[in-house]
This record gives C-alpha cells, structure tokens and sequence, in this order.
C-alpha cells in the first residue's frame, strides 16, 4: 500500500533498495506505516544522479520528509528526514526508530522560473531563502531557474537545505539551478505536488500558469480542511492586484479570501511564515 506515504499528513517508509522479508513488513504494519519505492511514488534520483545504499537513502529521506531504506553490505541501512543515519540488520525496526525522528520544517516556494537576476522580484526571492534558512528551516521548491534559483541561492549561501522537486520531461528543456542541495525528480506534476504541498508554510512570488496552479491547490487545500491550517502567502503588488481580481470574480466565502495572506515585501513573508516555524 502506497497511499499516504508521500504529502500533508502522509506517513510511510519510502524503500530505496533492496526486498523486505515479512518480520520487517509486520514490525511497519503494527506501527501504521505503509511501504513505497520510489517509483510507485513517480519519483527518482536527480540530476541523472544515481547514488547507491546510503546516499540514495538521504536523499530521499530529506526529499519526501519520510524514513528512506536501502541495503548496504549485509545489512541496512535508514536515513531520517533529520539526516540522522541507523544502520543495523532489521531493516523494519531501524524504519521504526528513524520514523519517531522530527523533520525539519519546511517551507515550500512558488515562483516563476523566468525572473531575471537583475530584476526587483529575484533579488526578494534570495532574501527569503536566506531569511528562511537562517531560522533552521529547509526550503522545497520546483527546482529550476528565476524565483526558484534565487530562493535556493539564498538558503544555499546560508547554509540551509534547498530541495528541488524537478520533472524529467521538463528537464529536457529547461535546466536546473544549480544551487539545490537535494534534487528529487518526479515523473510528471501530479507526482510533484505531495512534495511541493508537505511543508509548514506555503510562499508564492510572482509566476505564471504554473505558480497560480499551485497557489490554488494549497488555497483549496485549507480552505476545504483537507490539511491542518497553515500560512498560505502571497508576495509582492502583482499577487495584491490578483487577489483583488479574485474577490471580485471568485465565488467563495469572504473568510476563505482570508486564508490567504498578502505580504509586500520579502521580510514581511518572513515574519508570517516565522509564526509557524517559532512553534515547530
């Protein structure tokens, strides 16, 4: 079973490599948590990367928020979200201990990818990465270039931890920035979302198409109590002028324009999003 490993609320061991005998598999059913591989989550290694046994692990584990299990030797090995390593011989109880391990939290980014570097929007976007990872948090954001370049250049030159979560198809043709720290590819956008929406805050920069998408999904995603409430931010005077448009155009509730929260200013974003991670 599958369902629920991956996104907001999901629970679950992702294994990397290697087959678990049925001690293993009834240790992680006793304790809730169901099994994917990568693949049955539409996910992979990035960047046509392939690092084996315990590097796979963290990568994933950092990458989904989830315990990631792989062989090594004659053993296993299970990474943490937290980046905490446990290597032993049964694989379900080394699941188990490196489940009880808190992840970081998380704030994801949306932004469009053909902001400039000289441009007012992209220089916002690299003050929010650094604010972001300077209170400890990890970043997510869709991996490529403009806001999300910025994003992951500032929590990198911060030393913070910047997840990309690309698509293949995408990466045919448009090149990922090179300031991630953890790439995850997903095979297509329904595989990314889960990815992108598990975090404790949600940020969006000014984007097209792709970015209003998002903005959308994790608005109807409060709005309708599908996860537990959570920042959803939108910066800059492009997003003010949208939500303006939408009050007119939507129909919707008036306290459900309320679930959405406008910031001017990068710094402002930060102070929001703070409220959150101060009590993580």
């Amino acid at each position: 079973m599958t369902h629920g490993v991956v996104g907001p609320g999901g629970r679950g061991v992702v294994l990397v490599d290697g087959d678990l005998d049925e001690r293993a598999l009834d240790v992680l059913r006793a304790e809730g948590l169901p099994v994917a591989s990568p693949a049955s989550l539409g996910l992979a290694a990035g960047s046509g990367t392939h690092p084996g046994g315990a590097a796979l692990a963290a990568l994933f584990a950092r990458g989904t928020r989830r315990p990631a299990l792989a062989r090594i030797r004659e053993g296993w090995i299970a990474a943490a979200a937290d980046g905490r390593t446990i290597d032993g011989e049964t694989p379900g109880d080394l699941a188990v201990a490196a489940a009880a391990r808190v992840p970081p939290p998380r704030v994801t980014v949306f932004g469009g990818a053909w902001v400039e570097e000289d441009e007012h929007e992209y220089a916002e976007g690299l003050r929010f990465g650094a604010l972001v990872a300077g209170a400890g948090a990890d970043v997510v954001n869709g991996g490529y270039g403009g806001i999300m370049a910025a994003v992951s250049r500032g929590v990198r030159e911060a030393g913070g931890t910047a997840v990309g979560v690309t698509i293949g198809s995408f990466t045919e043709h448009v090149p990922v920035n090179r300031w991630l720290t953890h790439e995850v590819e997903a095979v297509d956008l329904f595989a990314r979302l889960p990815l992108l929406c598990d975090a404790e805050a949600w940020v969006a920069f000014p984007g097209g198409v792709g970015t209003l998408s998002e903005v959308a999904l994790c608005w109807n995603l409060v709005q309708t109590e599908s996860v537990e409430p959570r920042p959803l931010v939108i910066v800059g005077e492009r997003w003010d002028r949208a939500l303006r448009a939408f009050r007119e155009l939507l129909r919707a509730e008036r306290e459900h324009f309320d679930l959405v929260r406008p910031a001017s200013t990068a710094e402002a974003a930060f102070e929001v999003v703070l409220e959150v991670l101060a009590g993580s």
